[in-house]
């Protein structure tokens, strides 16, 4: 991808990957149409699309479904095919010839004009007719928009009409899936009905019909039942659930369905179909005792089950929770149905079961896998079966499923890694002492390593760990108490350093680490390492009390010193204006002189006792105008025989440094007069900019660095060509400038002087 976003070709085949999406997931051909038109007006550049409908004998396309910016533009428009202006426009010739059709600028075009004036209010530039043939011809057509003219390159229309016939070949599966999914509905109703027990019933309840199923059911023939009332024949049925159904089918004309279980002398289960018409009822019965009893053992089978089991219909909303399930949420079962799956979870988890039952309805696959679960702020672990839940068609209505709740095991499993991953550590450090508790007994058991760390005489130390703890140094012993206690009861890992004595003389530092782990047989046990850091801890602390030592030193350069050596310089100013001796003024200069170079090496020092001080991860944003030009000033003002000129501008950047990055420019500016053997020095400085580093020149007159000194001029010690000085300056720039993730070098220029450079990183470039 580029810098300025996604070519053409990745940004339409990213819509038609969308829109092949849609179409997998499309159940109807209303929802084919929307989901088309929702993701092209969702894409750039298009702004707004519709489907329209061609009816071929009137010779007219009508729009059926639209989505995007001024969606009213559809509102009473008809676009005839055959005859007038609107037959020239793309949408027209699109359905004429089967190919795709563009206008690039709509406000030129003459073929447009019908509709320019509300295109152009919606502010669409461009558009494009994508003719959808089925059968042969264009059935349909999608008309496209956008708000920029020349939108539909010739790849993009290609594109676009293979688009239009993965469409147009959807939308046949569909209608001849719905053609399909009729017939069949049809058919099963026709066998189903052929196979009942069917008798019917006129206006005045006298049965007109009885078949052989329901002669075969109830051990009546035919001919004794034809003209005598319901009621004579089923006395039993008055008054009852059924005759209620019957009457209401009757009066409203309402097909009703049921289930009821007829009593002596029939004694069995059927469902009843009822079907009014102006003679009468029609009614339809099937026997089901046997799937009555299998319900009942399932439901028996789900309710007594310990697993989870579940049943959704397509909305999310459950229909049936088992006492498993429910008791997981805290719920009754009656209560649960309805809810769903964001009233039960955390946001996250909820999200996922969604998106996974939308898979189990799209495919009608079943689907095993482990999941993990946040249940009242609880993780749950469980091996989840999931079944799409079918109707009697074979429709896909909802999803069911089957958990089986595996956290226990999970832990356990967790519980054994880690203590194979302790052991392991142990076995590869022969050195490391490895110790276990029984919290039953509280003994411990521990090996060879641990013997010779705490000097444990076998013989004598009974292992229980009130003696183990009586080896800490007293200081320690409360804390390393506390944080054990804490451990066993909360089962978190504990990590801690302390002290321990094994005698009198002797005083190691440790570090250990523990953790209670639990046993399949239920027992608690607490798994420790402790590992001997004596040697890492001494040089801690010997760096520390060489860090202290250095803040004396510090201090020392820093105030006492540097104060002295004012003190000098005031008295030798004072001395050379009261004299008028000439040598005593010469030696009163070369005191002021050195002295001044004492004062510089001070603070010279100082700059670089801090920057060993520091650890290194203080760098921070430094504007580099602020600081560069504050040390030209100061520079200016000391060396006013000096020319200083800035020949780029110096650019309001931020750098990572810190306030020490005043001292890299005034010892580098400084470094490029003390040098300087020219009658009158001059110092040129210009600044370079990259996407992620900025470069500062420092640019001189002067007599320049040998070529085999270029490298170790910033070394420790060195001078610089003719130099009185100790070298240190430099020292401390190339010290501050690499802790500040940079680079300094030297080159040389074109007028036989140095330029030393300096590269930092920009904020910006991060």
């Amino acid at each position: 991808m580029d810098a300025d976003g996604p070519t053409e070709e990745q940004r339409i085949s990213a819509t038609i990957r969308d829109v092949n999406r849609g179409l997998v997931e499309s159940e109807s051909l209303g929802e084919l149409e929307t989901t088309v038109c929702a993701v092209f007006a969702d894409a750039d550049p298009y702004v707004f699309a519709w489907i329209g409908e061609y009816d071929a004998e009137c010779g007219e396309v009508v729009p059926s479904t639209a989505a995007g910016v001024g969606e009213d533009y559809c509102d009473d428009l008809v676009i005839s095919v055959r005859e007038g202006p609107a037959s020239r426009g793309p949408t027209a010739t699109a359905v004429r010839t089967g190919e795709i059709q563009a206008i690039q600028n709509i406000h030129d075009d003459p073929d447009y004009e019908p509709w320019r004036e509300e295109a152009l209010a919606r502010g669409y530039e461009s558009s494009a007719a994508v003719p959808l043939v089925c059968d042969g011809r264009a059935c349909r057509v999608l008309n496209l928009y956008t708000d920029r003219p020349d939108a539909f390159s010739d790849a993009e229309r290609e594109l676009l009409a293979e688009l239009g016939e993965t469409i147009a070949n959807a939308i046949a599966g569909i209608e001849a899936r719905n053609e399909l999914q009729s017939q069949k509905e049809k058919y099963e109703q026709l066998t189903e009905r052929i196979s009942d027990a069917y008798y019917a019933v006129d206006t005045d309840w006298t049965i007109t019909y009885w078949n052989d199923k329901m002669a075969e059911r109830t051990g009546v023939a035919e001919a004794e039942v034809l003209g005598e009332t319901l009621w004579t024949v089923f006395p039993e049925v008055r008054g009852t659930e059924t005759a209620a159904h019957y009457r209401t089918a009757m009066e409203t004309s309402e097909p009703a369905s049921f289930e009821t279980f007829l009593d002596d002398p029939f004694g069995y289960w059927v469902t009843v179909e009822v079907y009014p018409d102006a003679n009468g009822l029609s009614i339809f019965s099937r026997e089901i005792t046997e799937r009555k009893e299998y319900e009942r053992r399932l439901e028996a089978i789900i309710e007594n089950t310990t697993n989870p089991i579940y049943l959704k219909n397509r909305d999310g909303e459950y229909q049936l929770l088992n006492d498993a399930a429910a008791s997981l949420f805290g719920l009754d079962p009656a209560d649960a149905v309805g809810l769903t799956d964001d009233d039960l979870f955390d946001a996250e988890s909820a999200a996922a079961i969604k998106a996974h039952d939308s898979e189990i309805v799209a495919s009608g696959q079943s689907e095993t896998g482990e999941t993990v679960r946040h249940i009242g702020g609880r993780e749950h672990v469980f091996i989840d079966n999931k079944f799409p839940y079918r109707d009697g068609a074979g429709n896909v209505v909802g999803v069911m499923g089957i958990s089986h709740d595996i956290t226990g095991r999970k832990a356990r499993e967790r519980d054994l890694r880690e203590t194979k991953r302790w052991l392991d550590l142990a076995l590869d450090a022969t050195d490391t002492g490895v110790w276990e508790q029984d919290l039953d007994t509280n003994t411990s058991t521990w090996n060879e390593s641990m013997e010779q760390l705490f000097g444990l005489d076998p013989n004598t130390f009974n292992g229980s760990y009130e003696d183990f703890i009586d080896l800490v140094h007293p200081d320690d012993v409360p804390e390393i108490a506390r944080a054990h206690r804490r451990a066993i009861e909360s089962g978190d890992l504990y990590e801690a350093e302390f002290r321990i004595q094994p005698d009198e003389e002797t005083e190691r530092w440790v570090e250990a680490r523990g953790q209670v782990v639990t046993t399949d047989e239920g027992q608690g046990r607490m798994i420790g390492i402790v590992t001997d850091v004596t040697d890492r801890k001494t040089r801690e602390r010997r760096l520390q009390e060489q860090n202290e030592r250095l803040e004396v030193l510090n201090r020392i350069v820093r105030h006492d010193i540097r104060n002295d050596m004012q003190l000098v310089v005031s008295l030798s100013e004072l001395l050379a204006a009261r004299t008028d001796d000439e040598t005593l003024t010469d030696y009163a200069d070369q005191i002021l002189d050195h002295a001044d170079h004492v004062v510089e090496l001070t603070q010279i020092a100082r700059d670089l006792m801090e920057t060993i001080l520091q650890d290194g991860t203080n760098r921070e944003p430094t504007l580099l105008a602020r600081t560069l030009e504050t040390q030209l000033d100061d520079l200016q003002s000391a060396y006013d025989h000096v020319l200083v000129e800035t020949t780029t501008p110096i650019p309001r950047t931020a750098v990572y440094a810190d306030e020490m990055l005043n001292s890299v420019f005034r010892n580098l500016l400084k470094n490029a007069v003390q040098h300087n053997d020219s009658d009158r020095p001059e110092i040129e400085v210009s600044v370079t900019e990259s996407d992620s580093t900025v470069t500062v020149h420092v640019a001189d007159n002067g007599p320049g660095i040998p070529a085999g000194q270029t490298e170790s001029i910033f070394g420790k010690g060195t001078k610089g060509l003719d130099s009185d000085g100790t070298g240190i300056g430099l020292y401390l720039v190339n010290s501050l400038v690499e802790s500040y993730g940079g680079e300094v070098w030297i080159d040389a220029n074109d007028r036989d002087g140095a330029t030393f450079n300096v590269r930092l990183e920009t904020v910006d470039g991060d």
